[in-house]
C-alpha cells in the first residue's frame, strides 16, 4: 500500500531532473562530490530530447489523476526545470569542475545508479534508438563544453 501510494503522489521522484535539482539545492554538501554541471548538462541534453524529439510528452500519476505535459506546457517545462537549471549550475559552479576529475567520475556512478533503480525506458517512454541518441548527443555536447572550456582559459 505505501509503495502505492508513494508512486501515485511521489512519481516526480523517478525523473533524473528532480535528483539533479534536488543535488543543486543541497550544493553546499554535494558540491565537492558531484560534478553539477556535468549533472546540469546531461539534464538539458536528455531534457531537450524527450521535450522535442521523442515522445514530446511526460506522462505521470498524481493521487487520481494522470498528467499529461505536452505541447507549450512542454516547452516551459522544458525551459523552468532544465534550461535554467543549467544557466544557475553554470553560473554558480562553471569554474569549479574538471570534466576528468573524481566528482566527474562520482556523477557517473550516481547516473548509474539510477539506470539501475529506475526504468527509466517507463518513466521517459524511450525506445532503445531514444537511448543510443540521447548519448551520443550528451558525448558531443560534452565535446563542444570541453572546446569551449579550454578556449576560455587560453584567453
Amino acid at each position: 500500500m505505501f509503495v502505492d501510494i508513494a508512486d501515485r503522489y511521489l512519481y516526480v521522484l523517478k525523473f533524473f531532473s528532480t535528483w539533479v535539482v534536488f543535488l543543486t539545492l543541497m550544493s553546499k554538501y554535494t558540491a565537492g562530490t558531484l560534478n553539477l554541471v556535468f549533472l546540469a548538462i546531461f539534464v538539458i541534453v536528455g531534457g531537450a530530447y524527450i521535450s522535442y524529439v521523442y515522445p514530446r510528452y511526460y506522462a505521470y500519476p498524481f493521487g487520481p489523476w494522470q498528467i499529461k505535459v505536452q505541447g507549450a506546457a512542454m516547452g516551459f517545462t522544458d525551459y523552468f526545470f532544465h534550461l535554467m537549471l543549467l544557466i544557475y549550475v553554470l553560473e554558480t559552479f562553471g569554474d569549479k569542475y574538471s570534466l576528468f576529475s573524481v566528482q566527474t567520475l562520482n556523477s557517473i556512478a550516481l547516473m548509474v545508479v539510477y539506470w539501475l533503480l529506475i526504468d527509466y525506458k517507463e518513466v521517459y517512454h524511450l525506445r532503445s534508438i531514444d537511448v543510443k541518441a540521447i548519448a551520443v548527443m550528451f558525448a558531443v555536447t560534452l565535446a563542444v563544453f570541453l572546446s569551449m572550456q579550454s578556449l576560455v582559459t587560453m584567453n
